[in-house]
C-alpha cells in the first residue's frame, strides 16, 4: 500500500500467485481494479479500506485477470477492457487507442494499439499525475 499526492494505492495478495491492485481519489470517492484475479481478496481490501469500487480495467480475459468481474460487478461500476478481447465477463467500455475514459475527475487516453494502453490521469488542481502501463 502507497499514498501519494491525491490517490492511494493498494497492492495485496490474490490467488497465492497473484496480486491485485487498487487506486482510489479521496476527493471523488472513485475506486478503480486493475484486473480482478479474486472477487473475495478485492471485497475484504475494499471494505478493510471503506472504500467503493467505480471501476474495473482488464488487461485481458484470462481468468486469472478477470474471475472476480461478474461477482464485483455492482451498481455503477463500469468494466472497461480492450476491444480485442470482446470476452471479458461484464465488459461495458470496449477500449482501443484514442479512446478516452474518465476515472477521479480527469479524463485519461488509451495511447497506441490494442496492445499497450498508457492511462494517465491529471489532476490539474495540484499536479499530481499517475501513469499507468496496461498491456492489451
Amino acid at each position: 500500500s502507497a499514498s501519494g499526492g491525491a490517490f492511494e494505492v493498494a497492492q495485496f495478495p490474490c490467488l497465492g500467485d497473484n496480486y491485485g491492485y487498487l487506486i482510489h481519489d479521496p476527493k471523488t470517492g472513485q475506486t478503480a481494479a486493475f484486473d480482478t484475479p479474486c472477487a473475495t481478496a478485492y471485497k475484504k481490501e475494499l471494505e478493510r479500506r471503506g472504500w467503493t469500487l467505480s471501476h474495473i480495467f482488464n488487461t485481458h480475459k484470462h481468468h486469472d485477470h478477470v474471475g472476480g468481474n461478474k461477482e464485483l460487478k455492482g451498481d455503477g461500476v463500469k468494466i472497461f477492457g480492450p476491444a480485442s478481447d470482446g470476452n471479458i465477463p461484464g465488459m461495458d467500455v470496449p477500449l482501443k487507442g484514442g479512446d478516452k475514459v474518465s476515472f477521479a475527475g480527469s479524463e485519461a487516453e488509451i495511447i497506441g494499439r490494442f496492445i499497450l494502453a498508457n492511462i494517465c490521469v491529471n489532476h490539474q488542481c495540484n499536479d499530481s499525475c499517475l501513469i499507468l502501463n496496461i498491456a492489451f
